[in-house]
């Protein structure tokens, strides 16, 4: 989480601004487990053979809310796009009964492979929508002949990093 005693930048401005239309989407819940901090038998067995207290996950809020959105510039337009449609998607879900606490919410967004990697993930047992993943997908497709630092037209690179850039960007790198 950014520290609340630096003036924001323009870039956690924007972010901020991409939360704050999608209240639903980026809501705080405490009680995330990450899958990737899965605990190993090993370090479980080490801890009881050695007498130490045992080892548990830590509940933590979603990655996103420390990392912010991982991507370039040039894909926040899309990232704002993205989140506003799954944002009323999520209002019609609560409009038809299903509780705040249970919805899908975006828990990291960053770019991978020179695709937009939107990770959700589902709260007390409600089934993601279809409407959100076809979302996803539209949003990565678009992203896939998007430059990822100044949004004009651009192509897959893989030159050191793979990733989405313009002919411009790229002669920069």
């Amino acid at each position: 989480m950014p520290n609340p005693y630096e003036k924001p930048d323009a870039r956690e401005l924007r972010e901020q601004s991409i939360f704050a239309l999608a209240p639903l989407c980026y809501r705080l819940r405490k009680g995330y487990m990450d899958p990737d901090d899965a605990l190993v038998a090993s370090d479980i067995a080490f801890a009881v053979l050695h007498g130490l207290e045992p080892i548990s996950q830590e509940l933590r809020y979603p990655v996103i809310h420390y990392r912010g959105i991982e991507c370039g510039d040039g894909w926040l337009e899309l990232v704002q796009d993205l989140s506003v449609k799954i944002e009323r998607v999520l209002n019609d879900m609560v409009s038809n009964g299903v509780p705040v606490s249970a919805l899908p919410g975006v828990t990291q967004i960053k770019q991978k492979f020179g695709s937009l990697s939107v990770h959700m993930r589902g709260f007390g047992g409600v089934r993601m929508p279809v409407t959100i993943r076809q979302i996803l997908d539209e949003a990565d497709h678009q992203a896939s002949v998007t430059c990822e630092l100044c949004s004009a037209p651009g192509a897959l690179r893989k030159s050191g990093y793979i990733t989405v850039l313009c002919d411009e960007c790229e002669d920069r790198k």
